[in-house]
């Protein structure tokens, strides 16, 4: 995903501190179409995905109600 940068998509991985269960963060700016789904690189991490879980994914949609950017201009 790294490679495509898709305008508009912001996505990052975290670890939680269990040391098995990670949170996936996906950011589409208004407007724009989410290419999650699209990209070669999702769609090979998401085969197989149910066998890799012991709980399958949840998907939850969010709404940014306060936000903070260092260095922003």
């Amino acid at each position: 995903m790294q490679d495509s940068q898709p305008p508009g998509f912001r996505y990052a991985t975290y670890k939680l501190a269990d040391g098995v269960s990670f949170l996936h963060l996906a950011r589409v700016d208004p407007g724009e179409a989410n290419l999650l789904p699209t990209l070669p690189a999702f769609r090979a991490f998401q085969q197989g995905i149910r066998s890799r879980c012991e709980v399958a994914p949840v998907v939850s949609h969010t709404k940014v109600v306060g936000a903070y950017q260092a260095g922003a201009s």
